[in-house]
């Protein structure tokens, strides 16, 4: 061969070291999304074998003009207790108190009117529901 002329097998032997391959495999036609991970807690009454209380409760009028009701079911004992929180949608509580009766009546008239989020707290579980001022 010539002097300064290089066999195009060389060339390309060195342009290939330059050279990275990425390899993207084929999507399969049929994927299955993974499954979630579930976990599962166990409250005190469950670890005794004993069926947890589900507090239901009612809250009226929703939408309302600042004054509604809620109600709460199943109060366990007289020592139940219910935590009441109710935010604004910048999570700043601007409500909170403690229910021991099945029936209360809670006021914001001066809360100005908005979306509010009402948190329920009780032993064995933690309600979240929204409320609207008109």
């Amino acid at each position: 061969m010539p002097a300064g002329k290089r066999d195009l097998d060389e060339e390309e032997d060195e342009s290939a070291a330059n050279v990275t391959t990425i390899t993207i495999p084929a999507k399969p036609k049929h994927t299955t999304p993974p499954t979630a991970k579930t976990e599962t807690t166990k409250s005190k009454q469950q670890t005794t074998n004993e069926t947890p209380e589900v507090t239901t409760f009612r809250i009226y009028p929703n939408p309302n003009n600042g004054t509604f009701t809620i109600e709460v079911e199943k109060l366990e004992s007289p020592k139940s207790k219910v935590e009441l929180k109710i935010m604004n949608l910048l999570g700043q509580v601007i409500y909170q108190s403690i229910i021991n009766n099945p029936s209360t009546i809670i006021n914001l008239k001066d809360a100005p009117i908005g979306i509010y989020i009402l948190h329920l707290q009780t032993e064995n579980e933690i309600i979240t529901r929204k409320i609207v001022k008109e």
